[in-house]
This record gives structure tokens, C-alpha cells and sequence, in this order.
């Protein structure tokens, strides 16, 4: 019996050596790959052994390693055309005919995580296949669904030029055989529950497959083939709390991020939350906007509340490319305007979220979170009211929480105002929002608000500070520098929308 360490059996981050099963489209892509300069795509969701296949293809065929040329696209995100992707793997001048030349020495370029590309340059790249089809260059294109459906079957023309095959899950046949081969290599036997329980979990997916088999070897302590039989003893529950604890450290923390939202926003309805607990809910790896939209929004019975929901979830889309970048996902996840779908690109992030208990991410959101009473607090002279109660209805119609003091008549009827608007402008609002006019710094009112802003400033990590120029005044303590909103361009209704945004409503 051949002596096999356990990453040659089973393996997360590699292509395995013994454990690979044909699926039953392999004879077909073996045929194109063959096929002289024969285009060949192979799509579909991130942990279905695309590029395990077409490297299994490939030796199969018996294609030598120098004789392809390999190009993981998520080193080339940054290249806006196919040309200067191609030029700096190369090494090469950005000329399409000096590149040209190379590609025609190898049996073919792959390109794997063709979808990590720019739209420009996978434009570009798609655009030179049927010219690349008569000059005998072969191009294999590796990547999740659409990005790549799109561009190279779109043309009638390319599509007989290029075999396109879309790579789903596995049915349970095919997880048996992949833990079969592992047994026989290593010489161990899963029980019953456990073996169940992989094939249950993986979804058909051959990298959740090896993952869980490698984990149970590991919790097991089989490092290697076994001399005498070894019954694997460990359960599904173990190998799952095993996994969890394992990509608690590289993703916890980042979906706690991305739940929060912007680095300073403040949210009142959670959607990001929504958002990403409707993802680990979804089974697949690319959930379209209209999925979430429905799940989130449609499913509100309440109609006003509905109203600001969609507000809120629209404003969260806008920002989202932003929120996954700041927040550490980008290698993981990634957000298509274009298409309108979110793309889980990490297989492993796929499985965490399947795994992970949502409330553990509930609770840190609220420990974050500072409740105000108020979302805005404003500050104006009299000769800006009529503007400014517009504003304050515009934002309320957007869920806005405002304090207004004609909305507080009651409320401060008899007060001392003094230590009153002191606590609501130091202490009850998440943001301030001046109103700067000509008569704003001789007013004694806005002067103290303004005092007493400036020092709340000072305590907190956002920007508390808003201000709004309704003339070219300058106020003391107030630098130029600052980003101002333009009132005398802007609408109320705009400016509402802006605040909305800032509060991630």
C-alpha cells in the first residue's frame, strides 16, 4: 500500500492526488481542451472544482506544466485592459502582437478567477477570442457564473469557436466516492453518522467535501496512510465546532464589519445585518439583489415601515462595493452593479456563513451601538427657519430622527434652555447639523449650540459636525477645510438624502 500524507489524500487549499472524482461532464472538457484552438470556459459557483478540473484535464491529456500558461486574474484586478494584464504576466511590452507571439508557444493560457478581472479587461480579452480561434491561440477561461456566461456566449459567432460548460454541485454518489478513495488511501474508515454527515454538509461542493474529511482526519490524528485499519471515531458535531473555531479567526470579526456597515455609520434599521444574514441563508454563492430585495423588504407587512426599509436597503447597495473593501472581504466577497448579485468568492466564507450563529453577530452589533435619542440635532438662525423645517420634514419622511425646537414646544415650555439644549446638543443626537448663515455667528443662540457642538466633537470618533452653508459666511471654529453641503444648490429633499446615507438608513 502506497505510503500518503494527509495533503496528498485530502486537502482544502490544494488539488489532491488521489481523491479527485470525474465529473460526469470530464470526457467533454478532456475533448475541447484537446481541440486545437478551441476556446474552452468553464463557469460556475466558487467550491465546485473548476479549477480542479481543468487541472485534472490537463494531466489527464498528458499536457506538460511548461505548456500552459497560467494567469490567476486575482493578481490583475487592478489592470484596466487585457493587454497590460497579459504584458505584466508576461513580463512584456503591452503590444497585442509581441503578446500574441507568446501565447502561440504554449498549448494554452488559463485564466483562472476570470471574474476577478475589470469589465474593461475582460471585455478586451473577449473580444480578440475569435481572432485568437484563427491564429491557433487557445484560451481556457476559469471563473463564477454570469462574468463569464455573458461575455464569451453572447456573440453566436464565438460560441462555436468556445466550449462554454457550467460546473454545479455534486450529487451524494459523488462525495461518497471522494470519501471512499480517502479511505482506501489512508487506510481508515469513517463511521456511519460521520460519513452522513459530510455528505449532508458539503452540498455537493468538493471543496467543503475535502474540508470536512480533512478536518475529521485532523481531529482524529491520522497525518497519513495507517498501517493497520483506523476506524475514524469522531463525529459531525466535532468536526463542525472544529471549523468554527478555525474560521471564527479569519472571517468573525469581518462579518461583524460588514454588519456594522461604514466605518461611522450609524444604523437604525441593521440592514447590512439583513443583508448578510439573508446571504448565509441562500445555499449558493452568487444571491442576485432581487433575492435580498424580496427577502428583506417585500416580506414587511407594515407599509410605512416597509417605505423606509427600501430606503434604507438602497442606500446600504450604494455603498456596498465600499462596505466589503473597508471591511477585509474583498478577497472573499464581491458585489456586481452590473449584474445586480453578490458573488461569494471564498468557499470557505460560503461555509463559515452556513455555519455561523447569527446571533453571536446580533450581540456585538449592540454592544457597538450608542442608542440616541435623536439622529440629527439642528442649529440655525431664525432667517433660515422656513428652510430648514423643510429639511427636518424631508428627513423625517426618511426615518430620520430629528431634534427641531418648534417640535419641542412643550417639551422646553418653562425650562432653563441653557443646560437643556447643552445635554441635546453634547449628548442626544448622533450628528449636528449647522445651518450656516449670515446671521448665524451674531446670534447668541446659534453661538452658544455651536460652542457646545464643538465640544462634542471632541468626544466622538465620527464626524458630529455637519455643516450646511446657506452663505459664504465664515464661523469661528469651523475650518474651510471642511466638506460642506451647498444650501443655496441643494434642495431639502437632497439634503435629507445625504444625511440618510450618512446614517446608513
Amino acid at each position: 500500500m502506497p505510503d500518503y500524507r494527509l495533503g496528498q489524500v485530502f486537502s482544502a487549499t490544494s488539488i489532491p492526488d488521489v481523491t479527485f472524482v470525474q465529473p460526469p461532464n470530464f470526457p467533454y472538457i478532456c475533448n475541447a481542451l484537446e481541440a486545437p484552438g478551441k476556446h474552452v470556459t468553464v463557469y460556475g459557483p466558487t467550491g465546485c472544482g473548476k479549477t480542479t478540473l481543468i487541472t485534472k484535464a490537463g494531466e489527464h491529456l498528458a499536457v506538460a506544466d511548461t505548456d500552459i500558461f497560467a494567469v490567476n486574474a486575482r493578481n490583475y484586478a487592478d489592470c484596466p485592459s487585457g493587454s497590460s494584464v497579459f504584458s505584466r504576466a508576461l513580463d512584456c511590452p503591452a503590444d497585442w502582437t509581441e503578446i500574441e507571439e507568446l501565447l502561440g508557444l504554449v498549448a494554452y493560457a488559463l485564466v483562472d478567477d476570470f471574474h476577478f478581472l475589470s469589465p474593461d479587461a475582460r471585455q478586451d480579452i473577449s473580444s480578440r477570442l475569435k481572432l485568437w480561434h484563427e491564429r491557433g491561440i487557445k484560451i481556457v477561461i476559469v471563473g463564477i457564473a454570469q462574468t463569464v456566461a455573458e461575455l464569451v456566449t453572447g456573440d453566436p459567432e464565438l460560441s462555436i469557436r468556445n466550449d462554454t460548460y457550467g460546473i454545479g454541485s455534486q450529487d451524494p454518489a459523488f462525495v461518497e466516492e471522494l470519501i471512499s478513495l480517502g479511505e482506501a488511501a489512508l487506510n481508515v474508515d469513517f463511521n456511519d453518522d460521520l460519513r452522513t454527515g459530510i455528505v449532508e454538509l458539503s452540498s455537493g461542493f468538493p471543496s467543503i467535501a475535502q474540508l470536512l474529511c480533512e478536518t475529521a482526519c485532523v481531529t482524529s490524528g491520522v497525518t497519513g496512510t495507517r498501517q493497520l485499519m483506523h476506524r475514524i471515531p469522531c463525529t459531525i458535531d466535532e468536526v463542525v465546532d472544529a471549523l468554527t473555531g478555525r474560521f471564527d479567526d479569519m472571517f468573525f470579526d469581518r462579518v461583524v464589519g460588514f454588519a456594522k456597515g461604514k466605518e461611522h455609520g450609524k444604523q437604525k434599521y441593521n440592514t447590512y445585518f439583513d443583508i448578510i444574514a439573508t446571504i448565509a441563508a441562500e445555499p449558493g454563492s452568487e444571491i442576485p439583489v432581487e433575492t435580498l430585495r424580496q427577502k428583506i423588504i417585500l416580506s414587511i407587512p407594515d407599509k410605512d415601515f416597509r417605505a423606509k426599509k427600501y430606503t434604507s436597503y438602497y442606500n446600504c447597495l450604494n455603498n456596498l462595493a465600499d462596505v466589503i473593501e473597508a471591511r477585509g472581504l474583498s478577497q472573499a466577497m464581491r458585489y456586481d452593479d452590473n449584474s445586480q448579485t453578490i458573488y461569494i468568492t471564498d468557499p470557505n466564507l460560503r461555509f463559515y456563513l452556513r455555519l455561523l450563529d447569527l446571533s453571536r453577530v446580533e450581540e456585538q452589533l449592540l454592544a457597538a451601538q450608542i442608542d440616541y435619542p435623536y439622529d440629527v440635532a439642528v442649529s440655525f438662525a431664525g432667517e433660515c427657519r422656513e428652510f430648514v423645517a423643510e429639511t427636518v420634514k424631508a428627513m423625517e419622511k426618511l426615518g430620520i430622527r430629528v431634534f427641531y425646537d418648534n417640535d419641542s414646544v412643550a417639551e422646553m415650555w418653562g425650562k432653563d434652555l441653557q443646560p437643556y439644549l447643552a445635554e441635546v446638543y453634547a449628548n442626544k443626537a448622533t450628528h449636528m447639523v449647522v445651518f450656516l448663515s449670515d446671521d448665524y455667528p451674531r446670534k447668541d443662540w446659534p453661538r452658544f449650540e455651536l460652542e457646545i457642538g464643538r465640544e462634542a466633537q471632541g468626544k466622538r470618533t465620527s464626524e458630529y459636525l455637519l455643516p450646511v452653508r446657506m452663505a459664504p459666511v465664515h464661523v469661528l471654529g469651523l475650518s474651510d477645510t471642511i466638506r460642506y453641503l451647498d444650501g443655496t444648490s441643494m434642495t431639502p429633499e437632497q439634503i435629507a438624502a445625504v444625511m440618510a446615507e450618512k446614517l446608513d438608513l
